[in-house]
């Protein structure tokens, strides 16, 4: 295998992997998730059984076939809080009432939250409105919900009024921000110039500019953002692909190093002080699609080559649901 094609395989292999994990419950009042203690209440008659959470309406991300998960009363109105504060809450719902919910002839039952949140997945005959979930009577409904901003406390109320049992979970979903390449290793740039690790090839600055990402790539709720740092206080533009190109070091371009393609050019922008950011870059992205992304700069101080323009590293990023 392409040594470039193995790297970047196993950074989707890592982003792909534990994308998403459930609480450990330790109790019925508790457990723990993603690092952070977790205390649950209000619960009714609560207990703890094995459920599937790997069908299809857990789609956006499934948990495991046998996920031990909280039954309680459909009439509960309950809290969890996180100890430290916690982002990516996902709300997993099992057999979650619209039958023999007893509204009092309410037309759906609802579920009203504290924090905004989308469905990720599953409650097909759902609907939202603010922070609200409204389920029709007539069934049984199954699905996700992905919870926006950091939390430390997430409350849930409802108009349920009976007393049968529905099946809950917490779960997280895991930063997915990616990996750099085409930097892994000192290499020679156009005009013989030696970069660092981590850099891309020297530019007036006198040092190579990087790229780091942060956030979670998720097509449906993405955070995810890209900084390129270490530049020239000029103008470019970050450049996207879905091909890797060139080997572990990319193709000389200009000043730099060009790794990927074929490419799609987003907005020019102004780099102050040496660093500029990027986000928004889901409206081109697909659920399990694999991206590849740079920094073009111009550095007309800089024509070694006769370019006067270089590359950032690039970034490479699975997306997610």
């Amino acid at each position: 295998m392409n040594p470039l094609h193995a790297i970047l395989s196993s950074i989707a292999l890592a982003s792909i992997a534990g994308a998403q994990t459930g609480i450990n419950w330790n109790d019925v009042n508790g457990g723990t998730l993603a690092g952070s203690t977790v205390a649950v209440s209000g619960f009714g008659s609560p207990f703890l059984g094995a459920y599937d959470l790997s069908t299809a309406d857990f789609a956006g991300a499934p948990l495991a076939s046998n996920q031990v998960c909280m039954d309680y009363e459909v009439n509960s109105s309950w809290s969890a809080s996180f100890a430290p504060a916690l982002d990516g809450v996902l709300w997993y719902g099992k057999f979650i009432r619209g039958s023999f919910a007893q509204t009092g002839g309410a037309p759906s039952v609802t579920y009203t939250f504290n924090h905004p949140f989308s469905i990720l997945s599953g409650f097909a005959q759902g609907s939202v409105t603010g922070n609200t979930l409204s389920l029709p009577e007539t069934s049984f409904h199954d699905g996700i919900l992905q919870f926006s901003g950091s939390i430390t406390t997430l409350t849930c109320t409802t108009n349920a009024l009976g007393f049968s049992a529905q099946v809950c979970n917490l779960g997280h979903m895991n930063s997915n921000s990616g990996a750099e390449y085409c930097a892994e290793a000192v290499y020679t740039c156009p005009c013989f110039v030696v970069s660092a690790v981590g850099e891309g090839c020297p530019n007036s600055t006198g040092a190579g500019a990087t790229l780091v990402g942060a956030g979670v790539a998720s097509v449906g709720a993405s955070t995810f953002s890209l900084t390129a740092a270490q530049l020239p206080d000029t103008v470019g533009l970050f450049v996207q692909g879905t091909n890797a190109i060139g080997g572990v070091d990319g193709n000389p371009v200009g000043e730099g190093r060009l790794c990927l393609g074929p490419q799609k050019r987003y907005q020019p922008q102004s780099i102050v002080g040496g660093t500029v950011s990027r986000s928004n870059f889901q409206n081109f992205a697909t659920v399990g699609g694999v991206m590849n992304y740079q920094f073009w700069y111009r550095d007309p101080a800089n024509t070694c080559a006769g370019g006067g323009f270089s590359f950032s590293p690039a970034w490479n990023v699975t997306w997610m649901p």
